[in-house]
């Protein structure tokens, strides 16, 4: 049995699957299965993937019959997998050296379901490359200890949906029947969030071990199916739901998922295309989501706030004109404020045209 098992889904990355391919297979620690999953690349990536398999033979190939997205392909892998842990390599990313090395020690000291690491975050645009910590902050009191309990950690976990910076027990994925959502977009939500819920004991390392590649053509950035993102929320939220951790975190996680598919909405709003369209799939959502979990808002919240302007608004034109207005009067609430600053302190200005 090996040590690790890496799982890597394949899909027209042919300009960066060898760096990412390199990392693996110079790791430090040699006791690994690559398991290759190409999910029917039309560019050179499958006949660079046969090439590195003829050469090492613990790499594992298979190619997909159809394409069917990353998590599809992970969940392939997941069967195939033999190792006593697993990680996750997005095909355009890559590891440091000793990155299954440091993640095997950590998960093997402490008998964790999983553990949390570091990463670097790679500009490709300017090759700029920062340490990412803001994964592993919220278990930052926890640091020092062998193992602890999320029911233990403040609520701010949940926004940790990369899979790529952790170390799992293959034991407790099965035990447990963790498998990722069949879908093209945010197919890891779903999968961290009952790996969160079944978990008696995480860990973390504060050590960079990955290299997340920021690109603009990256799957993040397509809209593949704009209701993906909607559908991997509303499963991450019924898993919340049907645990025992619903009166803990359920008011942070519908906060958060208020939030961020309201990023999501408005990072679409501002591309070509039907804008009434998409915004009446995100307020049918809305409409749906409040109906069912509203009463966990706070009504005085931010998040609130914004859950009511979907609502209130039949048609994107209302939604935008009260956008506009919200921002007007928060640039006139701040120009009060200062008056009444100005005031207080007795500061006499004088403006000269």
């Amino acid at each position: 049995m090996p040590k690790v098992s890496i799982i890597i889904p394949i899909y027209n990355v042919e300009k960066y699957l060898r760096q990412s391919v390199d990392s693996a297979i110079n790791q430090t620690l040699k006791d690994i299965e690559i398991i290759c999953i190409d999910d029917c690349s039309t560019d050179n990536s499958y006949e660079i993937l046969k090439e590195y398999a003829q050469k090492d033979s613990r790499i594992k190939l298979i190619k997909q019959s159809k394409n069917q997205g990353q998590g599809v392909a992970r969940n392939v892998g997941l069967v195939q997998a033999q190792g006593e842990y697993v990680m996750f390599l997005d095909p355009d990313d890559w590891y440091e050296l000793d990155a299954c090395k440091r993640a095997y020690e950590k998960i093997k000291s402490g008998n964790n379901d999983f553990v949390i690491f570091d990463f670097y975050e790679y500009i490709d645009k300017n090759g700029k490359k920062e340490v990412a910590n803001y994964r592993t902050k919220p278990f930052k009191e926890f640091a020092n200890k062998s193992e602890f309990d999320l029911k233990q950690v403040s609520a701010n976990f949940l926004n940790n949906s990369y899979v790529w910076c952790m170390i799992f027990s293959r034991k407790f994925l099965i035990e447990n029947d963790i498998k990722f959502a069949e879908l093209y977009l945010c197919e890891d939500v779903p999968f961290l969030m009952k790996s969160i819920v079944c978990s008696t004991s995480v860990n973390i390392l504060e050590e960079p071990l990955y290299n997340y590649r920021i690109r603009k053509t990256s799957s993040s950035f397509k809209v593949c199916n704009l209701g993906e993102t909607i559908e991997a929320r509303k499963i991450g939220l019924n898993i919340v739901l049907n645990s025992e951790f619903r009166d803990i975190y359920i008011e942070k996680y519908i906060n958060y998922c208020v939030l961020i598919l309201t990023e999501w909405y408005n990072s679409f709003s501002i591309k070509k295309g039907d804008k009434q369209q998409r915004y009446q799939m995100f307020r049918e959502f809305f409409l749906d989501f409040f109906e069912n979990y509203g009463s966990y808002l706070k009504e005085e919240s931010y998040e609130y706030k914004i859950l009511m302007r979907f609502i209130q608004h039949k048609n994107y034109l209302g939604y935008a004109i009260s956008r506009f207005n919200a921002r007007i009067f928060s640039i006139n609430k701040s120009f009060d404020c200062k008056r009444k600053i100005i005031k207080i302190l007795g500061i006499k200005l004088s403006f000269k045209i």
